[in-house]
């Protein structure tokens, strides 16, 4: 399974990658911290799942 998490906060972001690294489960993470990098991301990869602390970061392509 491919998680891309999407946070501009690095602590947050990082905290949460540690978290889901410690499941022991067959998944590769890729991580963000802007909206333009989450497209980008999105374009290239197939993800499975998207988490992201704001859905209008991605929608906006700002920052919060």
């Amino acid at each position: 399974m491919n998680i891309l998490v999407v946070e501009d906060n690095y602590v947050e972001r990082s905290n949460l990658v540690r978290m889901l690294k410690s499941l022991d489960i067959d998944i590769k993470i890729f991580e963000a911290i802007t909206g333009e990098e989450a497209i980008k991301t999105l374009e290239q990869e197939t993800i499975q799942l998207v988490y992201s602390i704001q859905i209008s970061i991605l929608k906006n392509n700002q920052k919060p």
